[in-house]
């Protein structure tokens, strides 16, 4: 698992930041399943 670790002060930059990189994780998550699952079931 991942832990984010988030700054005391709570400024939006590091929270927009953090929600980039878990939209951009799970996209590549998403990527690499469909690309397993193309290239093993054919």
């Amino acid at each position: 698992m991942i832990e984010y670790v988030f700054p005391q002060e709570g400024d939006d930059s590091s929270l927009l930041f953090l929600a980039i990189a878990a939209a951009a994780l799970n996209v590549a998550v998403i990527v690499l399943w469909l690309w397993i699952v193309n290239t093993f079931l054919h």
